[in-house]
C-alpha cells in the first residue's frame, strides 16, 4: 500500500498560489503564451529551477494536477516554489527589466549603462527585442553603429550586423563560441537600446525612423545647410557644429588620450605639432599614437560610414566658395585623421 503523503501548511501555501496563477493564465488574454516553454521566463541568476518543467509549455503544466507536479522524479517543495514564481513571472503582462537603463540628455553616449544587468534578461524579453529589430528592419545595421561606447564593445563585434543573432535564443547566444559576458552584454544592451526607443514610437506608413549615433544628425543637417549657401565655411562655426561633437564621440568611444590627440592634430586651441612632440606630452611611443590615430578612423568607420562623402563635399564647397585656409587646412586633416582612404586632395 502507497503511504500517504503528509500535507504541510506550506503545501496547501504553494497549493493555493498555483491555483490562483494557474486560473489567471487559463484566461483568454494569456491564451498566445500557451504554447511556449516554462524556461522562456528564466532568468540567469535564478537559483534552484525545476529543470524538470523547463521544456513543457505553460498549457502542458497548467493542465497537469498540483498532486502530479509534485511527484514528479526530482521535484522538491524548492522546485516547486520555483515553478510557481516562474508561473506568476509568466502571467506579468509586460516582463521588465528591474536594471533598465536611462538616457541621460545631453550626454554624448546614447545610453547610460552602468546598472545594465544581463542576467535579469529573461528568454521572453529577449524574444521581444528580437522581434522589434526584425520588425524594424533593422538587421543589416551593425553593431558598433548603436553601441553606448566601442571603449566598452569587443572590437570583433563591431561589424557584426544585428542579424546574426535574430535567429539565436538567449541560451543559444552563452553557448556560442568566443562569447564571454562583455560580448553578451554589448548584443543585450544594442537590442535593449533599440526595443526601448521603438516600442512606443508611433506607426505611420509614410515615415521612417532613422537610429544613428547622437552626433550624426546635427552635424549632417550642418552640413545641409552649408551646402545650400554660396558664403564661405566659417571656422568657429565649423569649430562648433562640426569638429567639437566629433572630438566628444571620441572621447566617448576611445578615451581622453585619443581626444587629445585628435584636437591636437586638427590644432584646435594651440598650433599643430608633429608626432614625436604628441608622443612626449602623452608619455607613449610614437608607434602608440599611430596605432591612436588608426584606432580613431576604425571609430568613424563604424559610427558615421557616410562621413568621408560628406567631409569631402564639404571641403570642395568650401573651396569654391573661397573660404578661409585655416578652414581648409582643418578640413583636410580631418579627413586624414577620421577618413584616410578618402582624404580630400587640394
Amino acid at each position: 500500500m502507497k503511504p500517504t503523503r503528509i500535507i504541510s501548511a506550506e503545501d496547501y501555501q504553494l497549493q493555493g498560489a498555483f491555483q490562483a496563477v494557474r486560473s489567471l493564465l487559463l484566461s483568454e488574454r494569456y491564451a498566445d503564451r500557451l504554447d511556449t516553454p516554462l524556461g522562456y521566463w528564466a532568468l540567469p541568476k535564478d537559483r534552484r529551477l525545476p529543470f524538470a518543467f523547463l521544456d513543457r509549455t505553460l498549457n502542458d503544466i497548467l493542465h497537469t494536477s498540483f498532486s502530479d507536479l509534485q511527484a514528479t522524479p526530482g521535484v522538491g517543495p524548492k522546485k516547486i516554489t520555483s515553478l510557481v514564481k516562474l508561473l506568476d513571472r509568466a502571467s506579468k503582462e509586460e516582463p521588465t527589466n528591474s536594471n533598465a537603463n536611462t538616457v541621460e540628455e545631453g550626454c554624448p553616449s546614447v545610453v547610460v549603462d552602468s546598472s545594465f544587468d544581463p542576467s535579469t534578461v529573461s528568454e521572453l524579453t529577449w524574444r521581444k527585442w528580437r522581434d522589434t529589430v526584425r520588425q524594424a528592419n533593422l538587421g543589416h545595421v551593425r553593431f558598433g553603429r548603436l553601441a553606448a561606447s566601442l571603449r566598452e564593445a569587443p572590437s570583433v563585434i563591431w561589424e557584426t550586423p544585428l542579424k546574426y543573432y535574430l535567429d539565436y535564443t538567449l541560451s543559444e547566444i552563452r553557448q556560442l563560441r568566443a562569447h564571454g559576458e562583455k560580448r553578451v552584454r554589448t548584443v543585450l544592451e544594442v537590442f535593449h537600446a533599440i526595443h526601448r526607443i521603438l516600442e512606443n514610437a508611433p506607426c505611420d506608413r509614410r515615415l521612417a525612423i532613422r537610429l544613428a549615433p547622437w552626433f550624426v544628425p546635427g552635424i549632417e543637417s550642418w552640413i545641409h545647410q552649408k551646402l545650400e549657401t554660396a558664403e564661405p565655411v566659417d571656422w568657429e562655426e565649423m569649430r562648433e557644429h562640426l569638429i567639437q561633437p566629433l572630438l566628444d564621440q571620441i572621447a566617448v568611444d576611445g578615451g581622453p588620450d585619443m581626444r587629445d590627440l585628435a584636437e591636437t592634430r586638427l590644432g584646435i586651441g594651440e598650433t599643430s605639432i608633429n608626432v614625436r612632440e604628441q608622443a612626449r606630452q602623452l608619455g607613449v611611443t610614437r608607434a602608440r599614437v599611430y596605432q591612436l590615430f588608426e584606432e580613431c578612423a576604425a571609430v568613424m568607420k563604424v559610427r558615421w560610414y557616410e562621413g568621408g562623402h560628406l567631409l569631402d563635399t564639404l571641403f570642395y564647397h568650401a573651396r569654391t566658395c573661397v573660404s578661409s585656409e585655416k578652414t581648409l587646412d582643418t578640413l583636410d586633416e580631418m579627413q586624414e585623421l577620421l577618413f584616410p582612404r578618402r582624404r580630400a586632395r587640394r
